[in-house]
């Protein structure tokens, strides 16, 4: 996973470099679009999601994002956003279900090679909140974040980074967000994959 981030970090960076190489050369615009109006998205992602070691987990999640200009001159962005992920799974008869709130405050950079094409890589931080995590077994039920029972962390701070590509006005995109604590002790941390769709406006 450190190898996934690291070659995904570096591929945004390249891509950033490109475009703005690409954007500004020899004190002359290009003719790359300069796009650095603000601009707002509504995605609903998929995230494969590992949790306590050995528990996998599909998680779903539904965000909106906003991009704030940060200078007239350069496509550069403030990202902002919420997004609610529900993940869920069975093993060895034994339910488990987690419903978190995410907020990724990143920088992006807007690559609009046309009107209506644009690449935005982006990275920063995630602020994760643990609002109900439970495993079901027999009629039984386990609270992961009661200090009695599963003793488990609700808030967690961690980095994400992605690039989401626009056309017109719907976009997929490809992330990956990874947390700086453990949720519960001696387990490893929360890291996920998420590949998402939406629609820009």
């Amino acid at each position: 996973m450190k190898k996934l981030t690291l070659m995904l970090a570096v591929a945004m960076m390249a891509i950033a470099t490109t475009a703005s190489a690409q954007f500004v050369s020899g004190g002359t615009r290009s003719s790359m679009v300069a796009d650095t109006d603000n601009y707002s998205r509504l995605e609903l992602g998929y995230s494969p999601v590992t949790v306590l070691e050995e528990l996998d987990l599909t998680g779903l999640s539904l965000g909106w994002t906003k991009g704030i200009s940060l200078t007239q001159d350069l496509p550069l962005f403030l990202e902002v956003g919420a997004n609610v992920m529900y993940c869920f799974g069975e093993k060895y008869d034994i339910e488990t279900s987690l419903l978190s709130l995410n907020v990724p405050v990143t920088v992006a950079w807007k690559f609009s090679p046309t009107e209506s094409i644009s690449l935005i890589p982006h990275a920063g931080l995630n602020l994760r909140g643990h609002i109900l995590g439970t495993m079901s077994y027999d009629g039984e039920d386990l609270d992961l974040f009661d200090s009695d029972e599963g003793d488990g962390k609700r808030f967690n701070v961690g980095g994400t980074v992605g690039l989401a590509a626009n056309f017109n006005k719907f976009m997929v995109g490809l992330g990956y967000t990874f947390d700086f604590n453990e949720t519960w002790e001696e387990a490893d941390k929360i890291n996920y994959l998420t590949i998402s769709i939406g629609l820009k406006f």
